[in-house]
């Protein structure tokens, strides 16, 4: 049996939230790189910033008509701020 990744499990983190919105009948979900972080269950030894990570996840999972609300000055950190329109295509 394989581990899941620090990478898959914040993908699948993600898709929760996507499965959430769409269960309280929203047309789209904002994610904050910071909540994210947050909320995901890293596996135990991993590093304690996974931020890079977070932001490339949140940035590899947004589609045509999806919004970055707010982008720090380098594009990862905490503040990354993208709106992902429901359901995913």
């Amino acid at each position: 049996m394989t581990e899941t990744t620090n990478a898959d499990r914040i993908r699948q983190e993600i898709q929760t939230r996507f499965r959430s919105g769409l269960k309280s009948g929203f047309s789209s979900v904002a994610i904050l790189a910071s909540d994210l972080h947050e909320n995901v269950d890293f596996n135990e030894g991993s590093h304690p910033n996974q931020m890079p990570s977070i932001c490339n996840m949140m940035h590899e999972a947004r589609k045509s008509g999806d919004e970055v609300l707010y982008s720090p000055p380098k594009g990862r950190g905490g503040k990354l701020h993208i709106r992902y329109q429901i359901p995913r295509l």
